[in-house]
């Protein structure tokens, strides 16, 4: 699977103030695959510290297969909760999608699922 660059539009209507109800599962998936990209940079750079050596020379459909199942796994590791980098964006691009959104007069739900309602005595207080 290759990464879907396009896919990466998907944060513009955020940063031009555009917010509709279909941005906030594209926005989602969008932060996915920066996680995805950002992983694989990860695994990259790791492998540039790994000396080639051993019986056999690397040829480059080694190095091409590498880099292909190097970006699967990335991929499968953001889709499955990654490092947590997605969520952090998505969380703070989604409250960004709710500012914009009560400023044109559009209700949404953009809560970040990984922050709990505060609903504890203080508030009744």
């Amino acid at each position: 699977m290759f990464f879907d660059l396009q896919g990466l539009q998907d944060i513009r209507p955020v940063a031009t103030g555009k917010v509709g109800k279909n941005d906030l599962p594209r926005l989602k998936k969008a932060c996915q695959m920066f996680e995805a990209m950002f992983i694989n940079e990860l695994f990259k750079e790791m492998r540039k510290t790994v000396p080639e050596g051993g019986l056999i020379k690397k040829q480059n459909s080694d190095k091409i297969y590498q880099s292909l199942l190097d970006q699967e796994y990335a991929t499968k590791m953001a889709e499955a909760g990654g490092i947590g980098l997605g969520d952090i964006l998505y969380g703070q691009l989604s409250e960004t999608v709710a500012r914009q959104g009560k400023a044109q007069g559009v209700v949404s739900e953009t809560k970040s699922e990984r922050v709990p309602e505060k609903d504890s005595a203080e508030n009744h207080e």
